[in-house]
């Protein structure tokens, strides 16, 4: 039920932010209770904030990164409950296959070095097409970590969108 929920809110917020994504100017819809929008200028997009989350972005060499963490990661630290979004832009140029080919071989290698469940193509029936799923890994010495990825690729502008929300396993249900 978790799953279902989780993949309900991502098409959700990957609607939104497609219609975000197409130049609607920054008149978003009221943000839901407990959350709060940050419009991201460089990529004309709006993503939802819980209150109390950590915001951070980054961009270099074509890409931009922006993180919404549960605890801040300004000091170089690592998040270990967050979502991350990576905007590639060219991203043919950095890998040679069209982005929505380079999305189809991400999420292929997620699965084949993780556990893996519901993973099966997106797309919004435009320009995007992608794929996404559930993972779950335990990285060396580490505890368990489950993972949505949903990675996206217009071929028609040449973009990349890699979207992750992650969390230890034992933190999913109330993260």
């Amino acid at each position: 039920m978790k799953q279902k929920v989780v993949t309900v809110v991502a098409w959700l917020l990957f609607l939104q932010g497609a219609i975000v994504f197409a130049g609607v100017p920054a008149h978003l819809p009221p943000a839901p209770k407990g959350y709060s929008w940050k419009w991201f200028e460089s990529i004309k997009a709006g993503l939802l904030v819980p209150q109390g989350w950590f915001v951070k972005e980054e961009s270099k060499a074509g890409t931009h990164a922006f993180f919404i963490t549960k605890k801040s990661i300004e000091k170089g630290s690592w998040f270990k409950t967050g979502f991350s979004l990576n905007v590639v832009q060219n991203s043919s140029k950095k890998t040679g296959v069209p982005p929505s080919e380079y999305a189809k071989q991400f999420i292929n290698k997620m699965a084949s070095t993780t556990q893996s469940s519901e993973v099966r193509p997106v797309g919004d029936g435009t320009h995007f097409k992608g794929y996404g799923g559930f993972f779950r890994s335990r990285p060396a010495k580490e505890e368990i970590v489950v993972q949505y990825a949903l990675t996206l690729g217009n071929d028609k502008t040449g973009t990349l969108y890699i979207c992750t929300f992650e969390s230890p396993e034992r933190e999913w249900s109330a993260a």
